[in-house]
């Protein structure tokens, strides 16, 4: 399928999305939100996909939504913005409970529902130079893509309160110091650590990596007993698996394993 804004890869076990709307800052209009909606859905069914990146191209990740999109449905603006947010937070709900790692790459500025997906990332990789902004409050909208969901859990409420109602602008480096993000990046280093971190992971044991995922995804709503409960049941369902007894003969032999054969 061609796609106008975005592109999208597969290679080996390892899909890459692109945002590929440079001249307009990679901002979220409908058909780019569609596009990324149909992709993300294709990666969560596709069973040779084990690992997803997204970044951006050009000097931004994602300036947030397209004000020319907001401008040209200003009659309309309520129904617009909504139509343009149920489907990019079906993307997003769709990447939050995938359980394949999904890696992004913040290769520069991210903001608004750009930021929000950012932070969707198991593991995020920024290049220095990035910027990190809420942006909502400054156009005089409130947060959408799950930002009140996300930031108060990764760098809790009070700092979350602050950059969201204050509109702050977080640099690379403060941005990791927070929390907020897993790795900074010189721009040379940026696309070697994405393909090196993705094929890692690809080579992981697939079901593994996703139990685990699932198991911090639910830990918010479970007590400790409950938690190790469920741990229990995914450590046995893991130890039989194929991949389980790979990594244990692996182990006892002195050799590295080769998981999802």
């Amino acid at each position: 399928m061609t796609y106008q804004n975005l592109s999208f890869t597969v290679s080996g076990a390892v899909a890459t999305i692109c945002l590929q709307r440079p001249d307009a800052g990679n901002t979220f209009n409908l058909e780019l939100a569609k596009e990324f909606e149909s992709v993300v859905r294709d990666c969560m069914y596709a069973e040779s996909v084990r690992v997803v990146v997204i970044t951006g191209s050009g000097k931004l990740f994602s300036g947030g939504g397209d004000l020319k999109y907001m401008q040209d449905n200003s009659s309309s603006i309520d129904k617009a913005i909504k139509e343009l947010a149920d489907t990019l937070h079906s993307a997003y709900s769709m990447l939050a409970r995938m359980e394949k790692p999904v890696v992004v790459g913040v290769n520069g500025t991210a903001a608004g529902i750009g930021l929000s997906l950012a932070l969707l990332g198991d593991v995020i990789i920024s290049v220095d130079k990035a910027k990190f902004a809420t942006s909502y409050v400054g156009i005089g909208f409130s947060p959408d893509g799950g930002l009140t969901y996300t930031l108060p859990r990764l760098i809790g409420d009070k700092r979350a309160r602050e950059l969201i109602l204050t509109n702050r602008v977080l640099g690379a480096q403060e941005a990791l110091d927070w929390g907020m993000i897993t790795t900074v990046v010189t721009s040379d280093e940026f696309e070697p650590a994405l393909t090196s971190l993705a094929d890692k992971l690809a080579r992981g044991p697939s079901k593994a990596l996703g139990d685990a995922k699932r198991l911090l995804r639910n830990t918010y709503n479970e007590t400790l007993e409950s938690q190790m409960h469920l741990e229990g049941l995914a450590l046995a369902s893991n130890s039989a698996s194929p991949d389980g007894r790979e990594g244990v003969d692996a182990f006892a032999n002195g050799r590295k394993p080769e998981f999802n054969k």
